[in-house]
């Protein structure tokens, strides 16, 4: 009587029913228990399907973990790089500028030798005697030249002349090149009492030998000036320096190009690509040998 009922069309969908009910289920649990679904195979023959979508989600799983543990390794990289490589900037310019104290060092060491050795201490000495003595001769004349009233018509000359020279700065309506002509044409009207008093100068004997004097002065300094610089420039010492200077140039270019580097991504990128290349090339071997 149980398997006539069994038979029926009642019967036939109920067992249908419990059947799909069982593999749903077993749908089910496979697709979201993956410990369940690598440790239970299921028949290849009947589940082919369900197998290869399993499959898919264990990569896509094992994909997003990678990216992230890289995303990761890459921040932490990065702010490891960006830290070490500021240092370095910091170091290789607090080296830049010591070398540049140490230079300037080794200058004025060099040229208190070549000074001495040179005489410009006492060359320097004449130059204020020689100023003193032409102030002492000069003074006088030119006290009694500006008393004059050529002088005092010079020096009119010359003041309305500068106020002329002002204006012509500030007109608007003119033209450059009309400017500098009309500037040009000013000068020696602004010089008019300047030029009074070098003449008065050079006319009095006394005077135009303590201008010489002073002038022999000067440029004897100027000339030793010259020898102290190139001297020093050539004492071992100071070409030590130098090449410091330059090297500690190099080392701060260096290291500001490595943290720009850095900040771009790629200095980290070429590690950590560097880095996976040489686990690979450990692994090779191995790999070897299984094969």
């Amino acid at each position: 009587m149980d398997g006539a009922a069994a038979l029926t069309p009642s019967g036939l969908r109920e067992r249908a029913m419990n059947r799909l009910t069982i593999c749903f289920v077993a749908l089910f649990a496979t697709s979201t228990t993956s410990a369940w679904g690598q440790r239970y195979q299921i028949d290849p023959n009947g589940t082919a399907r369900l197998n290869a979508a399993l499959n898919d989600v264990r990569r896509e799983q094992q994909q997003t973990q990678q990216m992230q543990k890289a995303q990761q390794e890459f921040a932490a990289r990065e702010k490891q790089m960006m830290a070490a490589a500021s240092e370095e900037v910091a170091a290789a310019k607090i080296a830049h500028r010591t070398a540049v104290k140490d230079l300037k060092a080794a200058r004025e060491k060099a040229e208190d030798a070549v000074e001495q050795s040179l005489g410009l201490k006492a060359a320097l000495e004449e130059v204020v005697k020689a100023q003193s003595a032409y102030k002492e001769v000069s003074e006088p004349l030119l006290h009694s030249l500006k008393a004059t009233a050529e002088f005092k018509e010079a020096e009119k000359k010359s003041t309305a002349a500068k106020e002329k020279m002002k204006r012509l700065q500030s007109d608007t309506s003119l033209d450059e090149a009309t400017r500098k002509r009309q500037a040009a044409e000013l000068v020696t009207d602004s010089m008019a009492a300047s030029n009074l008093e070098r003449t008065a100068l050079k006319k009095d004997a006394k005077a135009n030998a303590a201008r010489e004097r002073l002038e022999a002065a000067q440029l004897k300094v100027s000339e030793l000036r010259k020898q102290v610089a190139a001297k020093a420039e050539s004492d071992p010492g100071v070409a030590a320096a130098q090449a410091s200077v330059k090297t500690a140039q190099e080392s701060v270019k260096a290291a500001e190009a490595k943290l720009a580097s850095v900040r771009s991504g790629e200095a980290v990128a070429q590690q950590l690509l560097q880095g996976d290349g040489d686990q690979a090339a450990k692994g090779r071997p191995m790999a070897d040998r299984k094969k």
